[in-house]
């Protein structure tokens, strides 16, 4: 059995921080070199880039960066955290390499190198996710803070504008440096990622062995236990050898056999079957008092099979992957996703325009409020614990209320917004609000409620249609755009384009999926309503117990076990 000490359990969501930090989303910084290094000549130390060319390379790259989770997602679930971290990892260095060595007449690599920053970085983050498991008592909060980390990876692009505006560092000098520190990032994931994801199972190995011991006159018992809010049912889990942690690097075979489990099957005593949520299980117990304990569900003898029926609806973790993808869950949060990250990400591609078009800033200007807003969503991070605990003391639909609200307050901003830029730093908040909350809220929502079986896979399609939907910002920003950006252009004269319009259609678009938020809600309901029937209808049979927790047993084990 592996044994999760807190120190191994501190030090991996450590680790996984800062790898997200450095190497998740760096690519999302984009603001901060856009509109100042990239567009600076070489003597200034910049490859001379123009405005059309820097947003040509952010859209390509877009949707390179929505394609990874697939491509990375299926070597993932083939090939393990390890492998997948430490590919991804190498993509990213070459890519910055590849960057670094660019040169606008003889090599122009511009697009290739910032595409595969932009395809490694997903892989990087999905390649972590699973240590949230090694905290179920906190799984979404770790959660948060892995995904959440994610954030401050947009700094790495405002510390190269920093290096270049006062120390005069080329771009050439900063990829490269950015490489040597891709390289320690490899080294962590060699030595410190596990060949298979860790499980729920792991983290609760110990709780699962010390109730077979309390229980072992008792064989064939259920029982549902609460333990400092990590319930479960937990059926007879045995020990058996993993190969997580400092485990020796192997090379792992998609060859290799996977046993996939029928979802329809809920009798074996080897599994640990999740219950709903936090609420839902704090009002009904099962505990065992005998060997060979059985249920009667409406009068028949139903053992464990009827038991755990009730369950089957709220578990999407052990079902097929047609079934998953199929699934109104999934569509659902697809729906979502796709609505709001088109417009996290056009309004993070156009930023430079639309500061110029709509507010007749100078380039010098420009820059300054690209620094402020980068600086403004990084500090976004602040929120994930709020977040995260929203998410595990509220749930799902609070959640996304407050992540939707805060996106169209943002767009609202926009809209409103005088060219005096009165509500621009407020929009700022706002929008770094939006985004932390809803790349975490998508990650945590998709491990919750998908699992892990297929979570590469199923993130990464849901990713594949963003970055396909994506491909419409150029038509779309080509709309939105006037010529006042230009810097020679007349300000007094100059057209302001049609951003208004655009931000308008944002704010109703962003608004629509509050549809997913009311979706989630009665669903919930309703699995909350059909377990509390289901549970109403069963009799007590000579050695099960059913009953509802009172204030004075609540916080411990119900029943005799």
């Amino acid at each position: 059995m592996t044994k999760f000490t807190q120190n191994h359990r501190v030090m991996s969501i450590v680790l996984a921080c800062f790898q997200n930090m450095t190497l998740g989303g760096i690519f999302f910084g984009w603001a901060s070199i856009s509109g100042g290094l990239l567009v600076s000549s070489a003597s200034e130390g910049g490859p001379g880039l123009s405005t059309n060319y820097v947003h040509m390379i952010f859209v390509v790259a877009s949707f390179c960066n929505f394609l990874g989770p697939l491509i990375l997602g299926i070597v993932l679930d083939s090939y393990g955290p390890r492998v997948c971290s430490v590919v991804s990892i190498l993509l990213i260095t070459v890519g910055s390499a590849m960057f670094a060595l660019s040169d606008t007449d003889s090599l122009p690599l511009f697009v290739p190198g910032m595409c595969l920053i932009a395809f490694g970085g997903p892989g990087t983050q999905n390649a972590i996710i699973h240590l949230s498991n090694l905290f179920p008592e906190w799984k979404a909060t770790a959660t948060s803070f892995i995904v959440g980390s994610f954030q401050l990876s947009f700094v790495v692009f405002l510390v190269f504008d920093q290096l270049w505006a006062h120390l005069q560092y080329s771009y050439t000098t900063l990829f490269m440096g950015y490489c040597v520190l891709c390289v320690a990032n490899i080294a962590v994931s060699l030595f410190m990622w596990p060949d298979e994801p860790y499980n729920l199972e792991d983290s609760m190995a110990e709780q699962a062995q010390l109730l077979e011991s309390e229980s072992a006159a008792s064989a064939g018992s259920v029982a549902l236990v609460r333990t400092n809010g990590a319930e479960g049912r937990i059926a007879h889990v045995p020990e058996k050898p993993k190969t997580h942690g400092l485990s020796s690097i192997r090379l792992p075979s998609v060859m290799v056999h996977k046993k996939h489990r029928d979802p329809n099957q809920f009798k074996s005593t080897h599994e640990y079957v999740p219950v709903p949520s936090q609420e839902e299980r704090q009002q009904y117990t099962l505990a065992p008092s005998g060997p060979n304990a059985t249920t009667k569900v409406n009068g028949t003898g139903a053992e464990e099979q009827g038991l755990l029926q009730a369950n089957k609806t709220f578990d999407l973790k052990e079902a097929s992957f047609n079934e998953q993808t199929t699934s109104p869950e999934f569509l659902y949060l697809t729906f979502f996703f796709l609505v709001n990250s088109f417009w996290a990400n056009f309004y993070l591609g156009t930023f430079d325009m639309q500061l110029g078009d709509k507010h007749n800033l100078s380039g010098e200007q420009r820059h300054v409020f690209a620094e402020y807003f980068t600086l403004v969503i990084t500090l976004g991070v602040i929120s994930i614990f709020p977040v995260g605990a929203l998410m595990d003391r509220r749930g799902f639909p609070a959640t996304s209320l407050l992540c939707i609200g805060s996106g169209v307050i943002w767009a609202m901003l926009l809209v409103l917004d005088s060219p005096e830029r009165h509500l621009l730093m407020v929009s700022f908040v706002f929008y770094s609000i939006f985004r932390t909350s809803f790349y975490t809220f998508f990650f945590a929502y998709l491990a919750d409620v998908l699992g892990f079986r297929y979570f590469g896979m199923l993130g990464g399609i849901i990713f594949l249609l963003a970055g396909i939907a994506g491909m419409l910002q150029i038509p779309l920003a080509a709309y939105g755009a006037g010529d006042c950006h230009i810097l020679t252009a007349n300000q007094l004269t100059c057209d302001k384009g049609n951003w208004d319009k655009i931000n308008m259609v944002m704010v109703l678009m962003v608004a629509s999926t509050l549809y997913f938020t009311y979706q989630d809600y009665v669903r919930r309901q309703q699995a909350a309503k059909s377990l509390s029937e289901n549970t109403a209808n069963k009799t007590t049979s000579g050695n099960i117990e059913l009953g509802r927790p009172t204030p004075a047993n609540q916080g411990t084990a119900y029943g005799a076990v």
